[in-house]
């Protein structure tokens, strides 16, 4: 029972070394700093053009994320090179808070099952068109307050475009919208 109990000792000892030897080296960052605008590639530069004004001031898991999309842009079909171009040059346009709300969005839908994302687009499409416009408006109006207003929030999956539950009952409708 002693010689048991020694060795678990000199075990828990060394084990105790080892934890302390490497908890002594300091932590290597996990993203080495990304290189500042002068320093990226001409091919680099011309696909992250928009970004120009703000690289070097983006976080470098941002110009990691960037420099991803650039490297994959020369692979892309012309047409979703054009698409990821805009996009990028709307998001430049961004204000901090903004993309902040974008990220929100994003990470929200992100939750959204592909039959929800298709009913609601179906549910979009019934709209009347003076409906679709004004609530264009209203998005537009909140991101360029930037404000949280912004958020995408899967609406309630139980009711239809028209307001309507599944059993064709009208729903109640919440105060605040």
């Amino acid at each position: 029972m002693r010689s048991v109990r020694h060795s678990l000792q000199k075990h828990l000892i060394a084990c105790a070394f080892a934890w302390l030897s490497v908890s002594a080296v300091p932590a290597r960052a996990v993203t080495s700093p990304q290189p500042n605008w002068s320093a990226l590639s001409p091919a680099r530069q011309a696909a992250l053009e928009p970004l120009r004004g703000e690289w070097d001031k983006l976080a470098n898991n941002r110009k990691l994320k960037w420099i991803g999309m650039a490297d994959k842009l020369p692979t892309m079909k012309p047409d979703e090179q054009l698409r990821i171009r805009k996009n990028m040059a709307n998001w430049a346009k961004l204000t901090p808070d903004q993309r902040r709300v974008a990220r929100e969005n994003y990470q929200t839908l992100k939750e959204v099952t592909p039959a929800q994302k298709k009913e609601l687009h179906q549910a979009y499409q019934k709209l009347p068109d003076q409906q679709k416009q004004s609530l264009t408006r209203e998005a537009e109006k909140a991101s360029a307050k930037g404000t949280r207003q912004a958020k995408a929030t899967p609406p309630d999956m139980t009711k239809n475009a028209a307001g309507l539950d599944s059993s064709g009952n009208a729903a109640a409708q919440s105060g605040g919208r």
